[in-house]
């Protein structure tokens, strides 16, 4: 799967976007995708309670993630 533009390439491989202080990275999880998102100045680092079946349904759930989080701060 071709990286989309503007997702960099964490040390260990997994593809993340950084966001208003906020880092999204996805990686997989056996056979399935998981995220977390991450805020070091806020001390926020919540990992997906479920995995996904694919990379784009975990893209959209850590989006929808991220929103609500950003209107929580």
């Amino acid at each position: 799967m071709a990286r989309p533009q503007g997702v960099e390439v964490s040390q260990k491989g997994n593809w993340y976007i950084s966001e208003d202080g906020y880092v999204v990275t996805i990686f997989r999880k056996n056979d399935n995708w998981n995220g977390v998102i991450s805020n070091d100045a806020l001390g926020i680092k919540h990992f997906a309670r479920r995995t996904y079946p694919d990379a784009t349904a975990a893209k959209l759930a850590a989006f929808d993630a991220l929103v609500l989080l950003k209107s929580r701060n």
